[in-house]
């Protein structure tokens, strides 16, 4: 796709809505092929369904022509109806937009596939992609065809939007045949053909190793919740016995202040510094020289004659 094709825009914008007219006139060259006009000019014209397509292919090689093609309803419809067409040139046009579209992992595979159903429910075809597997095996196939087919049948299982779709697309594929498509176009002298048959072989999903795979991821999941659910029952009991500690300790601490509020505390006892003092006998007191104060000092206990008179000194 490109970007610089400015004129698209104009073409596909409002007032001119060419997409449009196009979806419109090819829808309508089934009914011009009866009618006969007198003037030529009205009368269809060999070709022009092809020179359709071939407009339409050159909208989708910008981005913004490949989106409003995908987003106008029934524009792809007509498209992949085109594979049925006479002209080998517009057959492998209508399957190399339809490619395209099956690798657009907006969506895109998801419209590819609608048209892909619409063409069968035209055809009547039991299964999607009956008439690209008959094509394809067909020994008139052009190289450039099976190429484009397999494109197109490589993105589906490519860009498929979950494994789901993958397995379903999967199934319409085998359904229609491709698996002896596959092994025809694996020998094919095309490098590129062999090459695109042998990638979409490898491709391939074992539908029977997804359902043993899913079982055991089953398993694991029922397990697994098991043990998320005893470990859930193990919080919960440790979560209430450390509640029920909180609350105790909480108790207790209560208990031990209201206690230590009744206790009344007594002042220190003040110490008593004159126990250690030890009063001492006096010594007699002795005046040397003077006998008789000496006596009267002894017979009043140590202390001084009230009755006696100064103490008189010898000469």
């Amino acid at each position: 796709m490109t970007n610089n094709a400015s004129w698209i825009e104009d073409f596909c914008d409002h007032p001119n809505n060419g997409h449009q007219l196009l979806l419109k006139f090819i829808k309508d060259l089934p009914k011009a092929a009866n009618i006969k006009s007198p003037i030529p000019v009205l009368n269809k014209q060999p070709g022009e369904h092809h020179l359709c397509i071939m407009c339409v292919a050159a909208i989708m090689k910008h981005d913004y022509g490949y989106r409003k093609v995908l987003n106008e309803d029934g524009l792809l419809n007509v498209v992949a109806l085109s594979i049925q067409n006479e002209n080998p040139a517009t057959r492998l046009a209508a399957l190399n937009m339809l490619a395209m579209a099956a690798a657009d992992v907006n969506d895109g595979g998801i419209v590819a596939m609608d048209s892909i159903h619409h063409l069968s429910s035209v055809a009547r075809e039991p299964a999607r992609f009956i008439t690209l597997m008959r094509q394809l095996k067909s020994p008139d196939c052009p190289v450039e065809y099976q190429i484009a087919g397999m494109q197109l049948i490589s993105n589906v299982v490519n860009f498929a939007p979950d494994l789901n779709m993958l397995v379903y697309w999967q199934m319409d594929l085998e359904r229609a045949g491709v698996d002896e498509v596959i092994s025809v176009l694996e020998e094919s002298s095309d490098e590129t053909v062999s090459k695109l048959a042998k990638a979409y072989k490898a491709k391939l999903v074992n539908v029977d190793d997804i359902v043993a795979s899913r079982e055991e991821n089953y398993g694991l999941y029922v397990q697994g919740a098991e043990e998320v659910a005893a470990l859930q029952m193990t919080v919960e009991s440790l979560t209430k016995a450390r509640d029920d500690l909180r609350t105790q300790f909480k108790v207790r601490c209560c208990r031990a202040r209201s206690g230590a509020a009744r206790i009344t505390v007594l002042p220190a006892p003040r110490p008593d510094h004159t126990q250690h003092l030890i009063a001492a006998p006096r010594a007699p007191l002795t005046r040397v020289g003077h006998p008789i104060e000496s006596q009267r000092y002894a017979r009043n206990g140590g202390g001084l004659s009230q009755r006696g008179g100064a103490v008189k000194r010898q000469a």
